[in-house]
């Protein structure tokens, strides 16, 4: 079987809106397998999607001491994420359900660490700070949760997942960065389905220096990484994938409503001023 990766042009128009799927970053893989080797560093806005039932997202860690008063701000309340404090001292765990888009409050004793929890598979936050003593913390991605976009530091050959790329057609994958990314920094690792001519099961396409890069990936693969060749700073905007072939076409625009009705993920619908990850017309996008 064989196996072909093409550049294709970093500027692209989709032939329809719906034909992109956004993908999330981190967290654990369709293969099983789970990212590493990647920090998180973006602060003070996440949006968190929550892939496994008890996924942690850590706000802040230990150090922390009594009487200290702390605050979560996040753009929708989702009673299915929870404010979980572990204490020191008696070694408790408390839990508080993020029903308000404010949740406030003061430790009763030193803390170990703050996180953020889902409780079901699929739950979604947009988290806009979390301060303590008025200061904002710095977020560290634990397990079972990934992000739209993030500021991350890499190590050597450590793998960011791009959750949602496994697909048995031939796809185009986008990643769009803040910043150019230098020659010869990154590379997908893609896990093929079944193994090629040559007996290979895995594919290392290179990211092209730029902000912007698409891939095509011919083949049916069961997980996709963004693998790191050395230490950098990565700031990622967003990741799409889309069926081949939608993309690189510029003579063909789709119409878009601008007044459809926008939709958060858990389905409900927002307006305007709502800040976060939202779908309208078909597209899931990040609304600022």
């Amino acid at each position: 079987m064989k196996k072909l990766f093409t550049l294709v042009a970093a500027a692209f128009l989709a032939v329809s809106a719906n034909a992109q799927t956004q993908l999330t970053l981190g967290g654990q893989a369709e293969n099983g397998s789970w990212s590493w080797g990647w920090t998180y560093q973006a602060t003070p806005r996440a949006d968190l999607f929550f892939g496994s039932q008890w996924g942690e997202f850590r706000l802040a860690t230990e150090g922390v001491v009594a009487g200290a008063s702390y605050k979560l701000v996040v753009a929708e309340a989702n009673e299915a994420v929870n404010l979980r404090i572990n204490h020191t001292v008696t070694d408790d765990t408390e839990y508080i359900t993020v029903n308000a888009t404010e949740i406030t409050g003061t430790f009763a004793e030193g803390v170990k660490d703050v996180e953020l929890q889902g409780t079901e598979a699929g739950a979604a936050l947009s988290v806009l700070s979390f301060e303590i003593d008025g200061v904002q913390t710095v977020y560290s991605q634990n397990w079972g949760v990934a992000l739209y976009s993030g500021k991350y530091t890499t190590s050597q050959w450590g793998e960011l997942y791009l959750i949602g790329a496994a697909s048995d057609e031939a796809q185009t994958i986008t990643i769009n960065f803040n910043e150019e990314v230098p020659e010869d920094a990154l590379q997908l690792k893609v896990y093929y389905v079944e193994a090629d001519d040559e007996g290979n099961t895995e594919g290392y396409p290179a990211i092209p220096a730029g902000t912007t890069a698409s891939i095509d990936i011919d083949v049916a693969v069961k997980a996709i990484s963004l693998q790191a060749k050395d230490a950098y700073t990565i700031d990622i905007v967003n990741a799409f994938t889309a069926p081949k072939g939608t993309q690189g076409i510029t003579n063909i625009t789709a119409t878009e409503n601008v007044n459809a009705p926008m939709y958060n993920l858990a389905g409900q619908r927002v307006d305007a001023q709502f800040k976060g990850v939202v779908i309208q017309n078909g597209r899931k996008f990040m609304n600022k």
